[in-house]
Formats: C-alpha cells, structure tokens, sequence
C-alpha cells in the first residue's frame, strides 16, 4: 500500500474488493446464524488493508459509511451497497482521526470534514478530492462540523473555535471567533434547533451559543467531565458524564429534565432511537432508558455498544464477540450469534441495518430477513454515479434502504438470493 494517497489505486478494483466475500480472514458469521436471529446478509465487503494496518473505527454519516484504520487510513462506502467510494492516507500511524461529519449546505451535498490530530481536511464526500486542508494555529480536539463554509470545533487548549474556511487549496483559516469552554473539549459539538450550537467540555459544562456571534443560549453544570458527544432529539439533549451520571437538559432554556445515576464513569456517547436512550457503561453493560422519565427499561450485562434497531428488536454488539438480539421495550434476549474476527459494530441510529467491522477490514452489512434484498440493478446504478451525488428517490426521502418488506412466499422463493448482487 503507497505512503500517498490511495484514491490512486484504480477504483474497479476497489469496487471488485467490496463486492467480493471476506475469505482473506474467513467471514464474521455464517448467513445461517444470522438467519438464527432474524438477520439476512445485506452486502459483504472487504477493505484492501496493508499487512501492518487495522481497523480503529467507524462511523455513520448520512448516506456515507467511513472506517478509520490504525495507519491513518479513511475509507468512504456507500452504506447502502459496501461499495467503496475513495480513501486517503491523510495522518501518521497511530494519530486520531476524530468522526467525520458533512458540511450543511442548501444542495444537500456539503463537503466531508475530517478532523486528526494536527490538521483539518474539507474533501467532496463523493469522490474523495481534496478542497481545502490546513494545521489551525491551536491543537484540535474534537470533530468538527460545518455550515457553508463555516466550520465549529473544540480544542484541547480549552478553547472553542468557529473558523471561516474558503475553498481555494491552500487558504489558511480565518478566526471568526473563539469562547473559553473551561477545560479541553473533545466531544463532538451538535447543531441545535434555528442558529445554535451545542458543545461540552471536560470542565462538566454543556453550552448552547449562536453560530454566528456566540451569545449564549444557556449553559449547566455537570459534576464531572463530559468527554463524548452528547445526543440532541426534538425533547431535550443527553449528556453522559464522568460523575457516572446520564443528564438530560432541556434544549430551550438549560434546565434539568432528569439525572440518571450509573455505577462507574460514563466515556461513550449515549444512543436516542425513539423514545429509548441506549448508554453502555462499563461493568455494567447496555441500559435501555426511557427518554421521557429518565427511569432504566431494562439492562444487558454483557452489551458493549448500540449497533441498529427495528420495529421490535435492538441489536447490540457484545462480549464475546457476539451479535444479541433484544427486544427494545422488555430487554428480553431473543437470539445470539457468535462472531469470529469482529472488531466492533457501526452505530446507527437511523434504520435497522447492522454493520458489523472486522479488524482486518471486514465488512457485513445485515437486515432483518423481511426485507427486499439488495439488486444488482440497484448496485449497477449506485457504481454509476459513485463518485457523484446521489439522485433523489422518487419519494424524495434520503434513507438509503429500501423499506419494502417481501411477502411471505417471496422470502421463500428459492430463486432469491441473499448475494443477489453479487
């Protein structure tokens, strides 16, 4: 694998590598299991890693699914079909590549802004081109998002920056202005309902400011640091903290909705999917909370992380490794699958697909088995317009799957196919 960039490598190989089954370093899990717990495979991929490389993590974003590796590798899927969009070498072994995020912007179509250690890149999140990239004159430290051309981060200098960025290459940064957050901030700041943002930093403040002059909103006071990102819905925002407590806060004014008390610190970002809030804490395991009482639903032991959730199930990626399947509203365990070479499961909290990430740079995406398979057809008009925006569905939704389950006699149709696609 070339130190520069990867984009180089021809892109039907890309495609023919996410398109063909993990058999470098065997399969997650056999289709037959997952079909054990009411999963079909979706799509399989394998990301074309070096001997010496490794996955770190994964993300969600839109219609984008990014992996992250220990070399300073970013890969962009299509979510929808595995299917390999670019990937940029773009920091040294070793360093952070915080959560991308896509820039708004009226056409839909904003930019990717990838945040590492020392340096921010703004790229076309279809075909992987670079736009802008810059060292800013303070130490990042936590994802940074966009508006236009607009950009808001935290910094481990305590700081908390919004910069206006133009899309020359090579144009430093302007300063439009910075706020003094009380520690170092590293979880990932959220927009907010009209022209507000939200940050928290590990001085156990949340803040809520306007974009464009940072008036404050509000802030509150936690106990102890907050170092994930919080989650915002339409009735409040979640905070996790190291005071071992789960808060939510009214958007509106700052105030405290509820407090709800776990038994060690809390470091990872809590999950809202309907009115269920999903926290992992460790020793602990998964907890499903009621979003409006803030009272625990139900607890799982064993859960390491919130991976999709359906009409009746949750799925959590667990010790083991291993897949459960959980009803959401009674914790009742319906079902485990075992996992062979499972690195971590991709947080999504907008559908039911299930993305399982191996360390060498397997992929699986699965769905419940209800669900229409993915087409070559599909997959034929998805490579066409890899490295462009998308079209717009006809029913001008941006989910990329498909809802349309199959009828009965369709699902046991044995001319159909799990790999259809492939």
């Amino acid at each position: 694998m070339p130190e520069k960039v990867i984009r180089t490598l021809s892109l039907l190989t890309f495609i023919f590598l996410a398109m063909a089954p993990a058999a470098v370093h065997g399969q997650m899990v056999e289709d037959a299991s997952l079909r054990d717990i009411g999963l079909s495979t979706y799509w399989r991929a394998q990301l074309p890693l070096a001997a010496d490389d490794s996955v770190v993590q994964s993300f969600l974003v839109d219609e984008a699914l990014y992996v992250t590796t220990k070399n300073g590798t970013i890969f962009a899927l299509v979510a929808e079909a595995g299917l390999i969009r670019w990937a940029d070498k773009i920091t040294e072994k070793n360093y952070t590549i915080y959560a991308p995020s896509h820039a708004w912007t009226a056409d839909g179509a904003g930019p990717v802004i990838v945040t590492t250690t020392t340096k921010l890149y703004i790229m076309d999140r279809y075909s992987g081109e670079h736009i802008n990239s810059f060292r800013p004159a303070f130490p990042p430290g936590s994802t940074a998002i966009g508006v236009n051309n607009e950009l808001f981060l935290g910094s481990a200098d305590s700081l908390f920056y919004s910069l206006a960025w133009k899309p020359q290459r090579g144009v430093a940064p302007m300063k439009r202005w910075e706020v003094r957050a009380g520690g170092p901030v590293t979880a990932a700041p959220q927009f907010l309902g009209g022209d507000s943002l939200l940050f928290a930093s590990q001085s156990g403040y949340v803040f809520s400011c306007t974009t464009y002059d940072k008036i404050l909103n509000w802030s509150y006071r936690i106990g102890q640091a907050v170092v994930a990102a919080p989650a915002v819905d339409e009735t409040g925002v979640y905070a996790a903290s190291l005071d071992r407590s789960l808060y939510k806060i009214d958007t509106d004014n700052g105030r405290l909705l509820w407090r709800h008390r776990m038994p060690s610190p809390l470091r990872d970002a809590p999950v809202v999917v309907d009115k269920m809030v999903y926290q992992y804490c460790q020793g602990f395991g998964i907890a499903a909370i009621d979003r409006d009482s803030g009272k625990e639903v139900w607890q799982y032991p064993n859960g390491l992380s919130f991976a999709a959730q359906d009409q009746r199930m949750v799925y959590v990626f667990a010790n083991g490794p291993s897949l459960m399947c959980i009803n959401h509203e009674t914790g009742q365990a319906n079902g485990r699958v075992s996992l062979s070479g499972a690195h971590h499961a991709t947080v999504n909290a907008r559908n039911d697909a299930v993305y399982l990430v191996g360390q060498h740079g397997q992929m699986l995406c699965a769905r419940p088995s209800g669900v229409s398979f993915l087409r070559r057809g599909a997959v034929a008009d998805i490579k066409e317009r890899l490295t462009l925006p998308p079209l717009k569905k006809s029913d001008g939704s941006d989910d990329p799957f498909p809802v349309s389950v199959t009828s009965d006699a369709g699902k046991n149709d044995p001319l159909r196919s799990e790999f259809d696609a492939n």
